[in-house]
C-alpha cells in the first residue's frame, strides 16, 4: 500500500507578489511602502497586517516615513523562506 507524501501547500498569490519583488532587491536597499504597493498588487491593509503580524520581518525593516530596508538579498529569498 503507497502512503501519499504530504507536500506543502503551494505558495498563495500574495506570497508570489512578495517573492517576486523581493528577488529585484539587494540587501541594504530602501524602499518606500508605496513601492511594495505598486510592485505586488497588495491593498494597504495587506501589508499593515504582514508589519503587525511580523510577516515581513525577516526581508523588510519599517523605518519612519513609510520606508522600509530590505534585509536579505533577493537571490538568497527561497519560496521555502517566504
Amino acid at each position: 500500500m503507497q502512503v501519499a507524501q504530504k507536500t506543502k501547500d503551494p505558495m498563495t498569490l500574495n506570497q508570489r507578489q512578495l517573492h517576486g519583488y523581493l528577488r529585484r532587491k539587494r540587501v541594504g536597499d530602501i524602499v518606500t511602502e508605496q513601492e511594495i504597493l505598486t510592485q505586488t498588487g497588495w491593498a494597504r491593509a495587506t501589508i499593515t497586517t504582514y508589519r503587525s503580524k511580523h510577516y515581513i520581518d525577516p526581508f523588510l525593516a519599517y523605518m519612519k516615513g513609510g520606508r522600509y530596508r530590505i534585509l536579505k538579498d533577493g537571490t538568497e529569498i527561497s519560496e521555502q523562506d517566504i
